[in-house]
C-alpha cells in the first residue's frame, strides 16, 4: 500500500460519518449499533440517508446535522429487504424478496410520504434508481417501473444498468456479459464470458465499466468501447464488494483484513491505496444497494 489518500466521497465507519468535506460527524444511535447501521448516501437538500437493523425491522434514517429521524420502518424477519438511495438524492427504493414466490417494491420520499408500490410474481434484482425510473430483473426479462405507471417489460437478461449513458449490461447465452442500449436493448456492442467478468458501474464519464473478474477479490476496469482489460487488481474486498466511482479515474471499494475495514481507491492505469486506517467498525459507502444477508 502507498501513502493514504483523501477521500472525495462521504463514507461511514460505525457512527462516525466522514462528509465529502468537513468534519466527521457522530451518528447519534447506541454504540451497538456501530455493527448494523449503514449508509444510503447523501440526501439531495442536505443531511445524510442511512439504513439500520432493529431485531426483526429495518429502519432508514435522515440524519441532518446531529439530528436523526426515522422515516420508514419495515418489518423484515426474514431479511428479505434491501434498499437503495436514488442516484438524484431524493427517494429511496425498497425491494422486499423475502422468498422467490413473490417481490414488493416500494419508492418514498426522504419524508418517508409519497409512498408507491408494485408486487411481481418471482424474485427480482434490484438494477438501478434515478428517481424516476426503478430498473429490476427476473428470469431473463429487465423490468423498468416509473411509479404511477405500468412496468414495462424487455425480453433481455439485464445484470447493471447506468440511466445516463443509457447503458444496460446483458447476458446472452453462448456469448456472455455485454453492453447494450437501457432504452431499446437490441444486440450487444461487445462482450465477455460469464466466467471472466461481471460488470457492476460505468464511469462517470462513460468510458469504463467496473466489476468483478472471475474471482469476487478481482476488480477490473475494462473499456466501454470494445471491453478491452484497462486495469487488474487482486484485493481482499469487504463481504458486499462495494464499488462506486469517486470520479472518472477512481474507483472506490472497501478493504477487509482480520483487522477490519478501510476505504481502498484504486487508480485507473494505476494501484490501490487506503485511504485511513483500519477500522473495527464496518465501512459502508454511498449509492449501495443494502441489505442484511
Amino acid at each position: 500500500m502507498n501513502t493514504l489518500l483523501a477521500l472525495l466521497l462521504p463514507w461511514l465507519s460505525g457512527l462516525t460519518l466522514h462528509p465529502a468535506t468537513g468534519p466527521a460527524v457522530h451518528v447519534p444511535l447506541p454504540a451497538d449499533h456501530a455493527a448494523t447501521v449503514r449508509f444510503l448516501g447523501p440526501a439531495a437538500h442536505g443531511g445524510y440517508v442511512l439504513v439500520d437493523e432493529r431485531g426483526d425491522h429495518k429502519v432508514v434514517l435522515v440524519l441532518h446535522g446531529h439530528r436523526l429521524t426515522t422515516i420508514r420502518s419495515v418489518a423484515d424477519p426474514q431479511d428479505g429487504a434491501s434498499f437503495l438511495l436514488s442516484s438524484d438524492g431524493r427517494r429511496v427504493v425498497e425491494v422486499d424478496a423475502p422468498t422467490t414466490v413473490r417481490t414488493d417494491v416500494w419508492t418514498f420520499d426522504l419524508a418517508g410520504h409519497d409512498l408507491r408500490h408494485l408486487r411481481r410474481p418471482g424474485y427480482l434484482d434490484l438494477l438501478a434508481y434515478d428517481g424516476t425510473t426503478v430498473h429490476l430483473a427476473t428470469s431473463g426479462r429487465t423490468i423498468s417501473w416509473r411509479p404511477g405507471s405500468a412496468p414495462v417489460v424487455a425480453r433481455v437478461a439485464g445484470l447493471a444498468v447506468d440511466v445516463a449513458h443509457d447503458v444496460l449490461f446483458t447476458y446472452v447465452p453462448d456469448a456472455g456479459y455485454g453492453p447494450t442500449s437501457l432504452s431499446a436493448p437490441g444486440a450487444q456492442a461487445w462482450s465477455l464470458p460469464s466466467t471472466d467478468f461481471f460488470p457492476r458501474s460505468v464511469s462517470p464519464d462513460g468510458a469504463y465499466v467496473a466489476g468483478l473478474a472471475g474471482h469476487v477479490n478481482h476488480l477490473q476496469v475494462r473499456s466501454m468501447a470494445d471491453g478491452a482489460l484497462v486495469s487488474d487488481w487482486k484485493r481482499h474486498l469487504a463481504f458486499d464488494r462495494p464499488l462506486v466511482w469517486e470520479d472518472a479515474d477512481h474507483l472506490v471499494s472497501v478493504l477487509r483484513t482480520r483487522r477490519g475495514w478501510a476505504p481502498l481507491v484504486c487508480t485507473v492505469g494505476a494501484d490501490c491505496t487506503r485511504t485511513t486506517r483500519l477500522s473495527g467498525d464496518p465501512v459502508s459507502l454511498p449509492h449501495q444497494e443494502v441489505s442484511f444477508l
